[in-house]
């Protein structure tokens, strides 16, 4: 799959994802049970994060960590509907990929769907924010405190990942 033209900063691609989601919530989404209609499309928290653009991308159905292409020395993304395991956060991630005709390839890290675990706008984003410092701020330690050991094991358990991840 060819990579994207790069966006030029995070603030045009939170626009973009803004606008794009909000009109497939509108024509495709409106209509299925999944759909809340109290919460808003929204970015949060996008950023360069090493060769990528990423943030999180909050829709009445789902909300997901996403990751775009930033540099040429991002990994080159598979097909459509493949995935990718990336570490963030000192945890193996499998990413799904995706493809969208107005955004380009883009991949994906499903944090909740469907969005019925949050009671209002307001506690979605503040997850969402849990998510970014979470997965993509760099962890602060004291002048002489050694790094806490990495949990070998791969991601298998996300619900539990994500209930350590949002307070659970």
């Amino acid at each position: 799959m060819t990579q994207n033209a790069p966006f030029a900063d995070p603030e045009q691609l939170s626009l973009e994802l803004e606008a794009r989601f909000r009109l497939i919530g509108e024509t495709r989404m409106r209509d299925l049970p999944i759909y809340r209609p109290d919460l808003a499309v929204e970015t949060i928290g996008f950023r360069a994060h090493g060769p990528w653009w990423a943030g999180v991308l909050i829709t009445p159905w789902f909300m997901n960590l996403l990751l775009f292409p930033r540099l040429p020395e991002a990994p080159a993304l598979p097909p459509e509907g493949g995935d990718l395991q990336l570490e963030l956060a000192g945890r193996s991630e499998r990413f799904l990929s995706s493809r969208d005709e107005v955004l380009g390839a883009y991949l994906a890290l499903s944090l909740a769907s469907p969005m019925s675990g949050f009671p209002d706008q307001e506690s979605a984003r503040a997850s969402a924010r849990t998510a970014v410092t979470a997965l993509l701020e760099p962890r602060a330690e004291a002048p002489g405190q050694a790094a806490e050991p990495r949990d070998p094991r791969p991601a298998t358990d996300r619900r539990g990942f994500l209930r350590k991840l949002f307070g659970g």
